[in-house]
Parts: structure tokens; C-alpha cells; sequence
């Protein structure tokens, strides 16, 4: 079980440590516009190539700073974590998230103190609770691959709720009804007061 901890802890590390690594740092208050501009038609030839054919872009681009620092700048761990950290659907989202993480969390634990496999209803709640904030978030990112998961999922999981509150009436009864024939158990009768 430790040593499965440390592989994710690492692996969480080197994923962090490789996002990091991408693009050196660079601020956007700390640009000059015009050598950004030049930077960026040596770097990008496509884009070059546009600037000589409309000579109008160069113009946009120094008259909007902010439009030419954007494609300069490239994203580094600070700025990226504070870009996350702002932004409130990437916050309702991670939110989500460990809502749906949790389900599996919660079963971990359940099926430790049982030492076998087990499901406890928690997890269904969990799944539903998670599931409807995620297809919240993937509407709000219109990502149709991620609604129709997200969808089909609920679907599933209300169905195996619904599995296992029938049962549990059905048990009940059936525990009570053996109980009636047994005599452990006399029915209630219903009076009813004229």
C-alpha cells in the first residue's frame, strides 16, 4: 500500500515538475511590445508571413500591448497556478473533481474494514454528487465528449440506487414476514378512531 502512495506521490511530482518545465518564465509587465512583436514574427514564420501580407496586424498589435504580450508570453508554473486559482468554473471544476474522487476513497476504506471488496451506498451519492457538478462544468466547457460521459454515468448510477433501495425494501419485508411466521413478531392493526 506504501509503496503505491509513493508511485503517485512521484508521479503527481514529475507531472507538476514536467507542466513547470514547458516555457521559461517570462512577465507580461516586463515586455517591451515592439521587441515582442519582432520576436514573435522571427519565431513564427506563419505569422510573418500574415504581417507581410496585412501590414494592419502589425498595427494591431502594438496599438492592443496586451494582445502581443498574450503571444509572447508563455505560461509558466506561477502563472499558470494562478491562473487556475482564479478562475472560479477551474475552481468549481477541481471542486467536482474530488467530489467524484471521493466515491472511490470512500470504498477504499469501506472494503479495508470489511477485508473484502464491498460497495457502501455512500459511494452511489458520492458518484451522483460528483457526476452532476462535472456535467455542470463539462456544459459550461460545451465539451460534448465529456457531457455524454458525464451523462450516461448518472443514468447508472440512479439506476443502481434505485436497485438497492427496492432490494432493501424488499428485504424488510421479507425479514418482516418471516418474523409474522415465526411469532417473533405481531403485525400492528390499524385502528381506526370514528
Amino acid at each position: 500500500m506504501r509503496q503505491t502512495g509513493d508511485r503517485l506521490i512521484l508521479g503527481g511530482l514529475l507531472a507538476l515538475a514536467a507542466w513547470a518545465v514547458m516555457a521559461p518564465p517570462a512577465r507580461a509587465d516586463e515586455l517591451d511590445v515592439e521587441a515582442t512583436i519582432d520576436q514573435l514574427l522571427r519565431e513564427d514564420p506563419s505569422l510573418s508571413e500574415l504581417a507581410r501580407r496585412d501590414p494592419a496586424l502589425l498595427e494591431t498589435l502594438r496599438a492592443d500591448p496586451t494582445m502581443a504580450r498574450r503571444l509572447a508570453l508563455k505560461p509558466t508554473l506561477t502563472g499558470r497556478l494562478v491562473e487556475v486559482f482564479t478562475n472560479p468554473w477551474v475552481l468549481f471544476g477541481l471542486g467536482a473533481q474530488f467530489m467524484f474522487m471521493m466515491r472511490f476513497l470512500v470504498q477504499w476504506i469501506a472494503s479495508e474494514r470489511k477485508r473484502r471488496s464491498h460497495v457502501p451506498v455512500i459511494f452511489w451519492y458520492f458518484s451522483i454528487g460528483g457526476g452532476l457538478m462535472l456535467l455542470t462544468y463539462a456544459i459550461q466547457r460545451r465539451d460534448p465528449v465529456f457531457i455524454l460521459g458525464q451523462s450516461l454515468g448518472l443514468l447508472i448510477y440512479a439506476r443502481n440506487l434505485i436497485l438497492i433501495y427496492r432490494r432493501g425494501r424488499v428485504s424488510r419485508a421479507l425479514r418482516a414476514d418471516r418474523a409474522v411466521r415465526n411469532g417473533e413478531y405481531e403485525p400492528r392493526t390499524l385502528v381506526r378512531a370514528d
